[in-house]
């Protein structure tokens, strides 16, 4: 059943005993057609992945042609775990109070006259019977009564015009394959019901990947005006939502806006943020009270110009319905009066296009628009003005407005409130969250001018999430899984880590002979993570299986009320230091010991560790040599002689490279110069020697000397003198037998100390006491190479993507990446040409069909022999979704895919498309021009996948071969989140010339585009 059968009647009985029956009952109104809505499930609880480190429950979204999150037809919003639905809260809430989507609202003027045209799809406009669903209505007001509906717009213009009408266009599945649904809302706003003048079109995709807890909607605004009288738009764009998360009525939770979080979204990724403007992301996160165990978030990017959360207890109706920031100060001229200040609330800055923002208002004299001084012929209007955002003051120009006139500066205020007022209150008490997200930006006159914004919805599991206004939280602090969600968003593995690939993954497979309770790993250094980072996207840490279980680390712990115990409560957990991995256990799963002999794991159980090194090191060393020594009754003038030892030490690291330095140190000739009582003591730098950036290949030792590293110095101490001398200086470095080592840094300097005493008697005797020290310091910096574990082809594939597969592990060589292994993606059959295969087989044949379950989903296997990780390991693919399985996994994850025509839409099959792309451009191959991709994705499992190929093999080739020859090396320069590229091959020149078209990240490309 969709919901928790005993949850839902529990829910019904109370809400029943409060609000009575009647409540219950779906509204007295006419269907909406059913082609206007769908719903998709995810996938996640019926998939493959093992180690992800959260719980694997579904998604199910619903949306509607007008881009809202709900389905009219199955009652389903965002329903997760198939029992709780933020958004549709079925038999919690009444249908006419789910209200969720999107607001509008265009200022203009054409003609110089002031126009206004609003819309909202919000699915109902909260009011009671009759409020749900329906077509476009216009409507006097957003929060009419008279007329009530979901979807409304309405207008009005100074020159007493009637404008307004809005159209939405059927929904548009764009694409629906095992694990990416695509679905595009297209609606134009016109300025006349006879649709002669189409002022924006807002277009809202929705991205769903259905093995995750969220869902991406690109929200991408164009205008569509372009007539010569007509000015800039001011617009307000807004998603807001009621959020019924729980499972009584009223369903109550804890909500907080987190201003600003981290993203490498910025410079360059939209074309309206950058610089003292940098596109952030902000997201409201939801915490469930009256059914805990839930949190739900919604992220907006970029920052938001204004946020607000507000109970639905608080909240008026019209605030709902109707945007946030545009404010209209009005003044009556006077004859005189010229300044005019805007006093309350505040004019804010605001987006109006290639990076620049003004609080500047647009002004307006009885209806018609004004024009800055300069700006516009002096004809043109009957004021000009200037603008002062240090006093928000507006001066005209050349004449005060007359006594007659009408002023209206028409601006953007702040709207910030990022709590709720319940929680605010000397009582905090939690409350029905209604959500509202809002950008503001100006839409200039001019061709292809477009605004994109995205919001991403979602729910999980409670874990850590945290409110300040919650009794026992003392922070805000964001549930780790919604930041894992998130960071996969915002702050994902891209194509410059892809082609840097720093670690290398390993398995291990420990035999359980039931005498150990600790295991030395193999590999060195090992990556592995405290609490917090063992749940973070891209860790890179391990995961440890018993009998296939995923154990959790034992420093994932929760306060059960009196003691520390570990979440969640498996029967095994373990913890590693170093490269030693350390199980432990009671009776009842709790941790009740951190020493290293707890318990011994048990005979038979299967333990398989997955885990990665990251071959970095570095660090000091400080050999010395020293001599104490006594000599009597010296005289002034008189030489001693402090012969000393030379140095020789050798040290291993952490990354079993072989160190060792040797220096020749000569006697220390010391000279008294004048007697009695007195001690003196030096110490300072003697010389040195650096060097950078070398290599030692496996197996080799780099030796060198320098015959004289120092001239002697001469310490001139006033009673005394000293001379040091230090000769030939040997440093040698020495790889391990398998491994090049890259020593970044490897900085030697030398140092002498010497201290004199010198001591007079009564009976005229004289003792000098000498210590005398030469000390080396040492620091090195060093790395191995990253690792892809394997390298992949189609099994049927033709011999272009073998030969490209060449050119692409050559040109990770080069840049000293290893490759473990080559193999196919399925396996062969014929046994003299059998190789290592990596894509799990369902079926019990051996043809592609055979190697994708019921639902058309492809995965990956476990291991390779027991030797070698495939789910989690660093994996090459060469060759498109037709030719290679491995690329047909990854082909649902990268924003430059393949339109598998099983999947795609008629406009989108057998193409290549842009996704993020802000046009969401399509690319296919000819005879003269041919298009690839290359894209990088790091799945659920933390497989790491690098993946290159062409629309026809011909592409596939080519792009391999720039990939060798140069791509490798401009990879390297794009900046953080593109995570694929989609390259154009000019095949009309005699050396096919490769040049990218498109760069694309999850959420937007890079520019020179957008290209709208």
């Amino acid at each position: 059943m969709r919901k928790n059968v005993i949850a839902i009647l529990t829910a019904s009985m109370i809400f029943a005993s409060f609000l009575g029956i009647a409540l219950l009952t779906k509204n007295s109104v006419a269907a909406d057609p059913t082609n206007w809505y769908m719903t998709v499930s995810g996938v996640l609880n019926s998939d493959y992945y093992t180690l992800y480190p959260f719980e694997k429950n579904s998604l199910r979204i619903g949306i509607s042609k007008f881009g809202e999150l709900i389905d009219g037809n199955t009652k389903v919003g965002l329903e997760y775990a198939g029992v709780i639905d933020p958004f549709a809260a079925e038999n919690v809430v009444p249908e006419f109070e789910w209200s969720q989507g999107w607001v509008i609202n265009i200022t203009y003027a054409y003609g110089g006259w002031y126009r206004n045209v609003w819309a909202f799809a919000l699915y109902s406009d909260s009011w009671g019977a009759g409020s749900v669903g329906g077509d476009w209505k216009r409507a006097p007001a957003a929060d009419s009564t008279s007329v009530l509906g979901g979807r409304k717009y309405g207008g009005w213009s100074a020159d007493g015009s009637t404008i307004g009408y809005v159209e939405t266009a059927p929904l548009q599945v764009l694409y629906n394959g095992p694990r990416l649904f695509v679905a595009r809302s297209s609606t134009t706003i016109y300025e006349d019901t006879a649709k002669e003048f189409p002022l924006v079109r807002v277009d809202l995709t929705f991205v769903f990947e259905k093995v995750k807890k969220y869902v991406i909607v690109f929200k991408d605004i164009k205008r569509l005006d372009n007539r010569k009288f007509s000015s800039n738009f001011q617009v307000e764009f807004s998603n807001r939502g009621e959020w019924d998360l729980g499972l009584v009525s009223p369903p109550r939770s804890w909500a907080h806006f987190f201003d600003d979080q981290s993203t490498c979204y910025h410079e360059g990724w939209h074309t309206y943020y950058g610089g003292a403007h940098p596109a952030f992301y902000d997201v409201a996160q939801i915490i469930s009270h009256d059914t805990p165990g839930y949190v739900g978030f919604a992220a907006f990017w970029p920052s938001l110009i204004s946020k607000y959360v507000e109970s639905t207890g608080y909240i008026s109706r019209k605030t709902m319905l109707t945007t946030l920031e545009t404010y209209t100060a009005k003044f009556s001229g006077n004859g005189t009066t010229k300044v005019f200040q805007i006093t309350a609330p505040k004019p804010i800055e605001y987006p109006r296009g290639s990076g620049i923002w003004s609080d500047e208002p647009m002004v307006f004299v009885n209806g018609k628009l004004q024009a800055p001084v300069g700006t516009m012929p002096q004809w043109a209007v009957d004021y000009p003005y200037t603008w002062d955002n240090n006093t928000d003051t507006v001066t005209f120009a050349v004449a005060p407005p007359k006594g007659t006139d009408n002023i209206w500066f028409v601006y953007k205020r702040l709207v910030h409130q990022t709590d709720m007022s319940c929680e605010k209150a000397s009582t905090p008490t939690p409350g029905v969250p209604y959500v509202i997200g809002e950008w503001d930006f100006e839409l200039p006159n001019e061709p292809k001018t477009q605004f994109r914004a995205v919001t991403v919805y979602g729910v999980v599991n409670y874990h850590d999430a945290k409110d300040s206004d919650r009794p026992g939280d003392v922070v805000d602090w964001l549930d780790r899984e919604v930041k894992y969600q998130l960071d996969e968003v915002f702050n994902p593995w891209d194509l410059v880590s892809a082609v840097h690939k720093e670690t290398k993954r390993w398995v291990e497979f420990p035999p359980p002979d039931g005498t150990w309770s600790s295991k030395l790993l193999t590999n060195t250094p090992v990556v592995y993570r405290q609490l917090g980072e063992w749940y973070d996207y891209c860790s890179f840490a391990e995961r440890v299986l018993v009998d296939g279980k995923l154990l959790t680390p034992t420093d994932a712990r929760i306060w059960d009320g009196s003691k520390w115990v570990w979440w969640p409560s498996f029967p095994y957990t373990y913890y590693i230091k170093g490269n030693t991995i350390y199980f432990l256990k009671d009776a009842d799963g709790r941790i009740t010991t951190w020493d290293d002999t707890a318990w011994k794991v048990e005979k038979g159980k299967v333990v398989k560790v997955l885990y990665s090194t990251l071959p970095v090191t570095s660090g000091f060393q400080y050999p010395y040599t020293y001599k104490v020594i006594e000599k009597w009754n010296v005289t002034a003038g008189e030489p001693i002689t402090v012969s000393l030892a030379d140095i020789s030490y050798y040290w291993p690291d952490d990354l079993g490279v072989g160190h060792s330095v040797y220096l020749d140190v000569s006697p220390v000739n010391v000279t008294v110069v004048q007697g009695g009582n007195w001690s003196i003591e030096w110490g300072g730098p003697l010389g040195s020697e650096d060097e950078y950036n070398f290599k030692v290949f496996m197996g080799e030792t780099y030796s060198a000397s320098v015959s004289d590293i120092a001239p002697a110095t001469k310490i001139d101490l006033k009673n005394a003198t000293a001379t040091f001398d230090v000769g030939r200086f040997t440093k040698t470095v020495t790889a391990p037998t398998t491994e090049t080592i890259h020593v970044d840094v490897l900085n030697h300097w030398i140092s002498g100390r010497i201290r004199i005493e010198f001591t007079t008697y009564p009976n005229g005797s004289n003792k000098t006491s000498i210590y005398c020290e030469v000390r080396m310091g040492v620091y090195w910096y060093e790395h191995l190479n990253g690792r892809y574990e394997w390298t992949i082809v189609g099994r049927d594939a033709a011999t272009v993507d073998s030969a490209g597969a060449a050119l692409v592990t050559a040109a990770f060589k080069n840049k000293q990446v290893e490759i473990g292994l080559a193999g196919a993606d399925m396996k062969e059959t014929n046994i003299a040409n059998a190789m290592p295969w990596v894509m799990s087989k369902f079926g019990t044949g051996n043809d592609k069909a055979d190697y994708k379950d019921t639902l058309g989903r492809a995965a990956l296997k476990d291991d390779w022999c027991t030797t070698w990780p495939i789910a989690s390991s660093n994996m090459i693919g060469v060759g498109g979704p037709l030719a290679n399985i491995l690329a047909y996994y990854g082909n649902d994850f990268t924003p430059a895919f393949y339109g598998l025509p099983e999947y795609a839409s008629t406009a989108w099959a057998d193409t290549i498309i842009a996704l993020s792309c802000w046009s969401q451009n399509t690319y296919a191959s000819n005879e003269t021009t041919g298009y690839a991709v290359v894209a990088t994705y790091k799945d659920l499992n933390g497989t790491v996948l690098f993946l290159i190929w062409g629309h026809w093999g011909r592409d596939t080739y080519y792009a391999t071969k720039w990939f060798h020859e140069e791509g490798i090396y401009e990879l390297q320069k794009l900046p953080s989140c593109a995570t694929a590229i989609i390259l154009e091959i000019d095949y009309t020149v005699h050396e096919p010339a490769v040049s990218i078209v498109e760069s694309l990240g999850t959420i937007s490309e890079l520019s020179p585009h957008p290209d709208p």
